[in-house]
């Protein structure tokens, strides 16, 4: 099949429309789908305690990325190429995890 030329405005577009659709980037182009119904799922004690345990941690990540001083301290210590709300959500997790 051939591959057929993808809008350029399309291409821009991701992400969920309203409650109702959802256009999802793909190596192939646009995917229009509908927007999933969780209504009927039911997680499972651990997603429920790994969800608000991330919950905390971007809680955590946002008052160091508020605050100017806290912010400078970790971008010092962060390697290059890494972004910091993701290292400290990072740290955070692992830091909270049980030990098993």
């Amino acid at each position: 099949m051939k591959k057929q030329a993808i809008a350029f405005h399309l291409r821009l577009i991701r992400g969920a429309i309203g409650n109702k659709f959802v256009i999802k980037q793909t190596a192939a182009g646009p995917v229009f789908s509908k927007y999933p119904d969780m209504k009927k799922i039911v997680p499972s004690p651990l997603q429920v305690r790994q969800r608000a345990l991330f919950k905390e941690a971007v809680t955590y990540a946002k008052a160091i990325m508020t605050d100017p001083v806290q912010k400078a301290a970790w971008e010092k210590k962060l390697p290059k190429g890494k972004k910091l709300n993701t290292q400290l959500i990072k740290k955070y997790m692992k830091e909270s995890q049980p030990e098993e």
